[in-house]
């Protein structure tokens, strides 16, 4: 039954998704001017109203029951209501504003998307972009996060995955390593002495991982680092083209069985299906995907 309760109102729904956002009844308070109590009070109002606890709150923690997480579910997306419906109302310009995470592959990021991110800023200073470059699984809506960038498709069927970007890697090798332990001719040559450069990031490869038998003396989950060991001869190794395209100046590596041999690894933006997403959530994954197609 629905229950009347005068001290409930929109913003409440707001303090409530700040609290969980930020962990924290007084940065949510300093954040939003008004004073720590009101905060609390707040957050007893909306347990009140609904008749269930939402936030376990100890003097160091705050934990969301699970009540809370399918309630915060519901609030992510109160701002942009609000902007939204004022905007239509009052006739003015529709813009997108507020804060949007995002989760992205340190490789990725730091190589492919850094200029993109930086144009999107521009175009969208109001949009405040608070960016995490880690290889992480994440959990996109128990960690409240917009956009996730991952390698491969989501195993969680609840979210919308959208391929942004193509990277493809072929077996590579320096001419000083190929000089110190023979040219490569077939598959079948592909045996020790040779050693690879271990890379610990997941691909799918076009047949398979022809190079996974062989020893390694370094391994690394990044590509630009498996890149630059490639580059002083410390073995095989799958490059990202792209890097070498802008990277090997000197023309120092060297495809091999080029035809037979390459890896792919898709770069999928993934977020939770909503209906309503935030505006801001909309024009980034149209920004991003826009930006990628045309280069």
């Amino acid at each position: 039954m629905h229950r009347s309760n005068n001290n409930f109102d929109l913003n409440t729904l707001t303090i409530f998704r700040r609290v969980v956002e930020l962990n924290s009844l007084s940065k949510t308070a300093e954040e939003l001017v008004i004073n720590p109590s009101t905060v609390s009070r707040k957050i007893s109002d909306l347990e009140s109203f609904y008749g269930v606890k939402l936030l376990l709150r100890t003097t160091r923690t705050l934990t969301l029951t699970e009540e809370g997480k399918a309630f915060y579910g519901y609030c992510q997306s109160i701002d942009d209501l609000l902007v939204r419906s004022e905007n239509e109302i009052t006739n003015t310009q529709v813009e997108p504003t507020g804060l949007l995470r995002l989760v992205i592959p340190v490789d990725t990021g730091n190589l492919a998307m850094s200029d993109a991110l930086n144009e999107f800023a521009i175009k969208y200073p109001k949009v405040v972009l608070d960016l995490e470059f880690s290889n992480r699984t994440v959990d996109v809506v128990e960690e409240g996060v917009d956009v996730w960038f991952c390698v491969g498709e989501a195993a969680n069927q609840s979210l919308i995955s959208k391929r942004v970007m193509t990277h493809r890697r072929y077996l590579m090798a320096s001419k000083e390593y190929l000089s110190k332990y023979g040219n490569i001719e077939s598959i079948d040559d592909i045996a020790p002495p040779h050693r690879q450069v271990l890379n610990k990031n997941p691909f799918n490869y076009k047949n398979k991982n022809a190079i996974k038998h062989l020893p390694y003396s370094i391994g690394v989950n990044s590509s630009y680092a498996v890149f630059k060991s490639c580059l002083a001869g410390l073995g095989l190794a799958y490059v990202a083209e792209s890097l070498v395209n802008k990277y090997d100046t000197e023309n120092q590596l060297v495809t091999i069985l080029g035809e037979e041999l390459w890896s792919e690894a898709v770069i999928s933006m993934v977020y939770p299906e909503r209906k309503l997403k935030p505006m801001r959530t909309e024009y980034f994954l149209d920004f991003m995907s826009n930006y990628f197609r045309y280069i």
